[in-house]
């Protein structure tokens, strides 16, 4: 084995897991092994096969006595399967790769358009106030140390060591420019969770997961869209949209649906200070690809949205 990873000899055909374990993974690993559960787990992050496969900013492990490691970000929207979409790199596992004792089929997708979006949502609703936090001090005598509490070196308490202070007579030394007036609302605000529109369904997808196997087992079909061509602007090739976990028995076809919404659709164009659906050079919302499958690069089923007019 000198010279060459373990996990690429023939004779490893799969790789458990089990990730952050806690006192009952004994018995959990166990169950898994010998079959009493079918797994089901999908991976929420893509593994390559060596640091070099993500990138530039990767290397960034502090060293003892080295220097505190700097991330920039510069990176933007390309981190892990988009990373990795974007470079042409195979990965080890995939973004949603997962195994299971059974083996499932996605197929017969069906999409349905539930409305007729615009480039930017509708005006931002009126009388709806923005989400107020409780602003309220607590009394002093919550604010201190516990009495008798024993400190411990190196760990940062959410207590003050003098709660004796008043407000301070002068105003507080805000950073130049920062003004305290207020301003007119952003065009995307709105109730909770930003403006309503953006949660409005815009496309309703359907599938069909079929149990191929011999064993009852549980699917995680995820769906993914690609932004349409000709918009002039840089989209990952692929973006996660929604996934759903069902069960089926041997034999057994489930329908999962998935709601697309003015949100999964939209971008944030910085400029304009709002969510915005790309248009191409006529002016039209394209046609969105839709990709419903096992894993960002597994076994699926594709289609594409109609081209919606303005």
């Amino acid at each position: 084995m000198r010279n060459k990873a373990w996990i690429e000899h023939k004779n490893v055909t799969a790789v458990l897991m089990a990730h952050l374990p806690g006192q009952e993974s004994g018995t959990a690993i166990l169950d898994v092994l010998y079959g009493d559960v079918n797994p089901s787990g999908r991976l929420p992050y893509t593994i390559g096969k060596s640091l070099a496969d993500y990138g530039p900013a990767a290397p960034i492990i502090k060293q003892p006595g080295g220097p505190v490691p700097q991330q920039a970000f510069s990176e933007g929207l390309y981190i892990d399967y988009r990373h990795f979409d974007k470079e042409g790199v195979t990965p080890r596992f995939e973004f949603g790769f997962g195994l299971s004792y059974t083996t499932f089929e996605i197929s017969d997708m069906v999409i349905t358009q539930t409305r007729v979006p615009t480039e930017f949502p509708p005006a931002r609703p009126v009388g709806v106030p923005a989400p107020q936090l409780n602003s309220t001090i607590p009394p002093s005598s919550e604010l201190g140390f516990p009495p008798g509490m024993r400190r411990l070196p190196g760990f940062i308490y959410p207590y003050l060591n003098d709660t004796s202070v008043t407000k301070s007579p002068k105003p507080y030394p805000y950073p130049p420019g920062y003004s305290t007036t207020p301003h007119e609302p952003s065009p995307a605000g709105g109730a909770q969770g930003g403006h309503p529109a953006l949660f409005d369904t815009i496309f309703h997808v359907t599938v069909s997961v079929k149990n191929t196997g011999s064993l009852p087992g549980k699917a995680v079909p995820q769906l993914y869209i690609s932004y349409p061509n000709g918009t002039g602007i840089d989209f990952p090739v692929r973006s996660l949209r929604g996934f759903e976990k069902v069960g089926a028995g041997p034999g057994e076809t489930v329908a999962v649906g998935f709601d697309i919404t003015r949100r999964d659709l939209s971008y944030w164009d910085e400029k304009r200070g709002n969510w915005r659906i790309p248009l191409n050079k006529e002016g039209n919302i394209g046609a969105y690809e839709i990709f419903v499958g096992d894993s960002s690069r597994g076994k699926g089923v594709t289609g594409r949205t109609e081209v919606v007019k303005v």
